[in-house]
């Protein structure tokens, strides 16, 4: 999610591609910045040292968001909703859906920033499609995500 920050001269005016949030932290960061002490179970984590000094952030390996996706046209007066999952970690992109004939997908974000190129099947990305099935594992388990750990044992099963 893009984020713009303006804090009189404490914020750079640069861009930095790699201050990736979501929308969790946004919370964590304006209590931040306000000098407010946040609550010890707030999701989400400060983007204003990584901001302030134009840095990355070093305690996030991944993170995940939910993906939808509307397919084609009204069947029976709905719109065929996909839902599923997109991890983001620092070189690669990997999504997982619900439906579809090729529910995954895996991005190597530095060689194909247009995701054009599904390397999912592909025998020598395999080590990190594990990873990343992983990242997303651990996801779900921190955060009861049901959907999720369904559509994993799903993709497990066909392994």
């Amino acid at each position: 999610m893009p984020l713009i920050l303006k804090y009189g001269g404490k914020v750079d005016q640069d861009l930095n591609e790699s201050l990736v949030n979501t929308g969790i932290d946004l919370l964590p960061t304006l209590l931040d910045f306000a000098g407010i002490t946040e609550p010890k179970d707030l999701p989400g984590i400060s983007l204003k040292d990584a901001a302030e000094e134009n840095g990355t952030l070093g305690s996030r390996p991944f993170i995940v968001v939910e993906n939808k996706m509307y397919q084609g046209g009204p069947v029976d007066g709905k719109v065929p909703v996909v839902n599923g999952r997109m991890v983001r970690g620092g070189r690669y992109k990997y999504c997982l859906y619900d439906t579809l004939n090729r529910r995954e997908a895996l991005f190597d974000m530095e060689k194909d920033s247009g995701e054009t190129i599904n390397i999912a099947e592909k025998e020598f990305s395999k080590k990190t499609l594990v990873k990343y099935r992983e990242y997303l594992e651990e996801f779900a388990n921190a955060n009861n995500d049901t959907l999720a750990s369904r559509m994993l044992k799903y993709v497990k099963y066909l392994k």
